[in-house]
């Protein structure tokens, strides 16, 4: 363990964290808000045990050779300093209300997917300056050869752009209330799992096997929402209406199939494309060992690597 190795890592972290208003425009306060990518009085509540739920905390992962589930008060689980206090405020407000989420409210699945767009436009600006700082602490330190370093770094920079215009067109559909511009495939199981997560990603292979999104072609996002809720737990698939034929495969391989299959396919796209869960501490220890390590090694051994097809993991159940 490198104490003073992972402190430098956490401080350039810090540094480099996006700080502003993604949908930044006349109204904007200038303040940061610390807002939340899962709500926090309702669904974080509502899943926590002494105020705490289990997730990734990646301010630890430098201390661990192994990634690890750590306990974190609901107060502090995901929050990101994606929006101004306005913004943060006035955006959300269809989805906060004490209601909570209406089945295929039109509104509610943009603005959920919406929510995902923003932690991921938050993640990956935040990962690119990092990885910029570190670069140059590195050429100041070594005379090895960076240069693989420096391809990935090309290649998020590339990437960005494409989030750049994300934002632009999600932010005008958003204003201009053109909600149908995102479709969303919606599963609702009659139980409440205690398990919520929100992600944007770009899912590489269907359950057939067949290529979704190919990066030396075109990507195409997918938003997925997991929100517990009284005594169900709905699941919110949701991708841009004008790549609905890209996504086709949603209704037919995951909606139309039964319940046990559901589970398994959406325990897959959780361990193999999703950081940002948050799980109850009780509801983690109902689950098998097995389940346990099962999920824990799937989601080690796929973070920023190619992913094999969705269901790939037939074991692999979160939700039993």
């Amino acid at each position: 363990m490198n104490i003073s190795l992972n402190k430098e890592v956490n401080s350039i972290r810090n540094n480099t964290m996006f700080k502003g208003c993604i949908h930044k425009d006349a109204n904007c306060t200038g303040v940061t808000s610390k807002a939340h990518s899962v709500q926090n009085n309702g669904y974080l509540n509502s899943i926590s045990t002494d105020g705490n739920v289990l997730c990734i905390d990646f301010g630890k992962l430098g201390l661990n050779k192994k990634l690890e589930l750590h306990s974190v008060g609901r107060g502090k689980a995901s929050i990101f300093t994606g929006f101004c206090n306005y913004h943060d405020s006035n955006i959300f407000k269809p989805i906060e209300g004490k209601n909570g989420y209406q089945a295929n409210n039109e509104e509610q699945n943009f603005l959920f997917a919406y929510r995902a767009f923003a932690l991921a436009y938050y993640e990956r600006h935040s990962a690119y300056e990092f990885m910029k700082e570190h670069l140059e602490i590195e050429r100041k330190k070594t005379k090895e050869n960076i240069k693989e370093f420096e391809e990935k770094l090309a290649f998020y920079k590339k990437h960005l752009k494409l989030i750049e215009n994300l934002r632009i067109s999600m932010n005008i559909n958003l204003d201009n209330r053109r909600y149908d511009r995102v479709s969303t495939e919606l599963l609702i199981w009659q139980q409440n799992y205690e398990l919520a997560a929100t992600s944007m990603f770009f899912i590489d292979k269907d359950k057939d096997g067949r290529v979704v999104n190919d990066p030396s072609v075109y990507i195409s996002p997918f938003f997925l929402t997991i929100i517990p809720q009284n005594d169900k737990t709905y699941v919110l698939m949701s991708y841009l209406s004008k790549d609905r034929h890209r996504y086709e495969f949603i209704k037919e391989q995951i909606v139309d199939t039964e319940v046990t299959e559901q589970k398994i396919l959406i325990s897959n796209m959780l361990a193999m494309n999703v950081e940002n869960f948050f799980i109850s501490p009780d509801r983690w220890n109902t689950l098998s060992l097995s389940t346990r390590e099962l999920f824990m090694r799937v989601l080690e051994s796929t973070i920023g690597k190619n992913k094999p097809r969705i269901g790939y993991f037939n074991d692999l159940n979160l939700f039993n």
